[in-house]
């Protein structure tokens, strides 16, 4: 499997996501600390930072996207278990993407993330050393290689 990318390609961008409560009036009931305004202010300031891969799938030649999506349900989805990461299979319903896939990495933090991959188009020892302790994933992942573009120098991602 050949997750290497080409170096000239631009580095992808993060997509973070910061949740914050907007006002402790509104938020009164629901548990926020009364009384202490620094203990208010301090929960008020919690961030809960995500960061979501996006891969645009393109199906390989010969291959019906109802065989795609059994295998990504069936053999892909059940063993692709990164610690903090969730895999979402998407498919446009209209627009100029309507009917393609997207593959949604949702990834609890750029930690996360950069734990098994450090750089655009760059694996970990960790993410190698994952994929020696779970030849499913390894041959689910490698299949998933001859059913779409994922991971090849067509594979349009960013994260």
């Amino acid at each position: 499997m050949n997750l290497n990318r080409d170096p000239q390609q631009p580095a992808p961008h993060a997509v973070s996501i910061h949740a914050v409560a907007p006002n402790p009036t509104v938020l009164a009931g629901n548990n926020i600390p009364q009384g202490d305004p620094l203990m208010t202010l301090q929960w008020l300031q919690v961030r809960v930072p995500k960061v979501f891969g996006m891969h645009e799938i393109e199906l390989q030649p010969g291959v019906e996207p109802e065989d795609y999506e059994r295998f990504f349900a069936e053999e892909l989805a059940p063993t692709l278990k990164l610690p903090g990461w969730k895999t979402h299979l998407l498919r446009g319903d209209r627009g100029p993407r309507g009917g393609k896939y997207l593959v949604l990495h949702e990834i609890e933090s750029l930690d996360a993330r950069d734990r098994y991959f450090p750089g655009p188009g760059e694996q970990s020892e960790e993410f190698t050393r994952f994929l020696e302790h779970h030849p499913e994933t390894a041959a689910a992942m490698e299949k998933w290689e001859t059913y779409s573009t994922i991971h090849s120098e067509n594979d349009i991602t960013t994260d």
